[in-house]
């Protein structure tokens, strides 16, 4: 495969372009940190903590094209500068973070984009026995062609999927550490809107709302019985047609065990019970098995491996009522040196789409993905890091099936 006769020249040229745009904006960005004493800047109460990354990439199938399809290949660049206001009053804790993400590629310019992200966080201590948390995000975002409701069809797009995203979180807290039992209490909003308003692609824009409670109970210093309980509603803008809206309540009954002696190291296993229920009576419900599981081991003080599955039910892309999966994945940190380390983490999903009465047989898929990479801290402030991925989809649907490779070094600076 070759890049696009057409698009080469231009490719070349924008290629050593940016390469020294890199270049010199990390020098400059240097030079500028060095005589900084600390990674932050003190603004009255508040600490402001500035950081860009830069990320130089090949991608040998831009778009998620099957073997039958265009495929694209191309070098990218991605600039994500990002700017942290925080600040701390005893057990209460307040912090503003904004980042960009710029993504330009070389010899496919339809699919640049640029994403804005807005994070909110609130954390408020009453008093020992009760505590609130709340957090915004917002997302200026893409799904990237050939994702999500694009499958198989990038090609069709003359841009990324652009998206618009609202979340509000609030958690309310009950018990300290000593208490035998504990509760949180939780309220989940999200609203996602999309900006491509044609077509199929109109019929996707919703929001949902979860409510969910976690009882924990104590049984030793370190481990607790837990019991998760949750609803989801979701409401769609607009239906095909009413007799077939995608609205639904979604609900899980689960009951499990956590265990570990701090937040970073602990591990779970929950078991339980799903139901998905549409409005409509010409969808097919859900009823079934539901399962998380996350198991942390640190054989070492400086290595840890993660090990984790879950059985859920998604929000169709299009194709189907709703998409039924099943996750497993490893993942392996280990700090070889003090400055060096490494990560290893491999995926492997199972979707199968439930309900789709044009075709005889649901599509499933299989997905497999492998990331690793190495870092390397040449300063408190510069990060230096080369990475691999590998994502690949075998389905019974050949259009969307693809196989996609990433080969790139990435610079982190901070103050």
């Amino acid at each position: 495969m070759g890049f696009a006769e057409s698009s080469s020249l231009t490719g070349d040229t924008m290629l050593r372009g940016t390469l020294s745009v890199v270049i010199v904006y990390l020098a400059g960005v240097t030079q500028g940190v060095i005589a900084q004493d600390a990674g932050k800047i003190e603004l009255g109460a508040f600490d402001l903590t500035p950081r860009v990354s830069a990320d130089f990439s090949y991608i040998d199938n831009v778009i998620y094209s099957s073997d039958s399809g265009d495929q694209i290949e191309s070098w990218r660049t991605v600039f994500a500068p990002g700017l942290l206001m925080s600040t701390e009053i005893g057990a209460n804790k307040l912090q503003l973070d904004y980042h960009l993400s710029r993504g330009t590629f070389f010899s496919s310019q339809a699919d640049n984009y640029t994403d804005n992200f807005v994070t909110l966080l609130s954390e408020y201590e009453i008093n020992s026995r009760h505590r609130l948390k709340g957090e915004y995000r917002f997302e200026d975002s893409h799904d990237d062609r050939g994702r999500r409701f694009s499958n198989g069809s990038g090609s069709e797009l003359g841009s990324p999927d652009t998206f618009k995203s609202n979340r509000l979180i609030g958690v309310y807290s009950f018990g300290s550490s000593e208490s035998a039992a504990n509760v949180d209490v939780n309220l989940d909003y999200m609203n996602l809107d999309y900006d491509i308003d044609e077509g199929d692609y109109v019929y996707r824009d919703r929001v949902a709302t979860e409510l969910s409670a976690q009882l924990y109970y104590r049984l030793s210093t370190r481990s607790r019985f837990v019991i998760d309980l949750g609803r989801t509603d979701v409401n769609y803008d607009l239906a095909r047609s009413t007799a077939r809206s995608l609205d639904s309540v979604r609900t899980k009954m689960l009951a499990g065990f956590t265990w570990g002696s701090t937040p970073a190291s602990t591990s779970y296993v929950k078991v339980g019970y799903e139901t998905k229920e549409f409005d409509s009576p010409d969808r097919e419900d859900f009823e079934g098995l539901d399962w998380e599981v996350g198991l942390r081991w640190h054989p070492l003080s400086y290595s840890t491996v993660e090990i984790t599955t879950l059985s859920d039910t998604r929000e169709t892309n299009g194709e189907s009522d709703f998409i039924d999966s099943q996750e497993y994945g490893v993942r392996w940190d280990h700090a070889w040196l003090q400055r060096l380390s490494t990560y290893l983490d491999l995926r492997y999903v199972e979707n199968v789409y439930v309900g789709d009465l044009e075709i005889e047989d649901d599509r499933r898929d299989k997905m497999s993905n492998l990331r690793m990479g190495v870092s390397y801290d040449f300063r408190r402030w510069l990060n230096l890091g080369v990475y691999y991925h590998l994502s690949s989809r075998s389905s019974n649907r050949e259009s969307v099936e693809f196989d996609r490779n990433i080969f790139g070094i990435t610079a982190k600076v901070t103050l």
